[in-house]
């Protein structure tokens, strides 16, 4: 899914400042090891580690964010590296990794997307590496919304659906964020409503969420 006639219209669409989940654990990163951002957007997380030092792989399949990424990136002279795609087709290094990023991508793929992320999460993270994840439970608004419009939504898996248009969303099961890294330390889990939020000039959300921090 590429964001490029939205993030066109409205910069810093997700806002300007890192996700709160980096904020509070991104110590844990090793600052000898590259960290890579999967579904990076407008790069807000991205900058926010590179400017503590970290060198940055953020991988998008939209164009015009990267553009905006690399246009600050050089502006600044950040270690960031952009790639235009997604996880899929991402070439990654194996064992490469410090620290990945996965915000906000996990409502937007299928059952057997999240699967294949996961795999490649283990492929790509160095022994003791960090990966910071988000996503939507099954307690969202937003899944109960999608149940009761079957005429437009239609049921592909446990908590997912894919609309008429094709657009996938994808709700975690309570406590299924653990479940899917078992076999990793949990550093941080959380599950529960989160703040509300605008994104650029759209209607206020809500959304009821699941956070966590795993080393493998």
């Amino acid at each position: 899914m590429s964001y490029d006639d939205t993030y066109a219209r409205v910069r810093d669409l997700f806002g300007s400042d890192p996700d709160p989940l980096i904020v509070r654990h991104w110590e844990l990163l090793d600052a000898a090891l590259p960290v890579l951002d999967i579904g990076g957007g407008q790069g807000r997380n991205a900058f926010f580690l590179a400017r503590e030092g970290y060198a940055l792989e953020v991988l998008d399949p939209s164009e015009v964010g990267l553009r905006v990424v690399s246009e600050i990136a050089t502006a600044e002279g950040l270690p960031i590296t952009a790639h235009l795609g997604g996880f899929e087709t991402f070439e990654g290094v194996e064992r490469g990794y410090g620290g990945i990023l996965v915000f906000g991508l996990v409502q937007l793929l299928t059952r057997d997307g999240i699967r294949d992320l996961l795999s490649r999460l283990d492929q790509w993270i160095a022994p003791r590496g960090t990966v910071f994840m988000t996503g939507h439970t099954t307690l969202d608004a937003g899944c109960a919304a999608r149940e009761a419009d079957p005429d437009r939504w239609c049921p592909i898996g446990l908590g997912s659906f894919r609309s008429i248009e094709g657009e996938i969303r994808t709700y975690l099961q309570p406590s299924e964020l653990e479940r899917l890294f078992e076999g990793w330390e949990t550093v941080h889990s959380w599950e529960g409503l989160g703040p509300l939020h605008c994104h650029g000039d759209g209607p206020l959300e809500q959304h009821h969420a699941v956070e966590g921090v795993f080393r493998r």
